[in-house]
């Protein structure tokens, strides 16, 4: 199982409005991670970015949409504001 990070968004939605939210959940591979959250309730729909992550947050962060101020709070307690995918590049 490998730790992914979900970035939901509609471009169809006003400027400023259209980031749905972000996931960061555990799937077999990055094809079933979007099919596992809708699956547990938390795909809010929109097109969606997949990234393989190496640093996972706190548990109470995992599996759960998460707004932007959730995803920064991530980034405080990690001692980073950004997420890093599996090739060390900041999400």
């Amino acid at each position: 199982m490998t730790w992914y990070y979900l970035s939901f968004a509609d471009a169809s939605r006003p400027k400023g409005e259209q980031f749905l939210g972000g996931l960061v959940i555990e799937a077999a591979n990055a094809e079933d991670a979007p099919m596992l959250a809708w699956l547990i309730g938390e795909n809010p729909g929109g097109e969606v970015l997949i990234v393989e992550i190496e640093h996972v947050p706190p548990e109470r962060y995992r599996g759960r949409l998460l707004g932007k101020e959730q995803l920064r709070e991530i980034g405080g307690e990690m001692g980073d504001p950004r997420l890093r995918n599996a090739a060390g590049r900041f999400v």
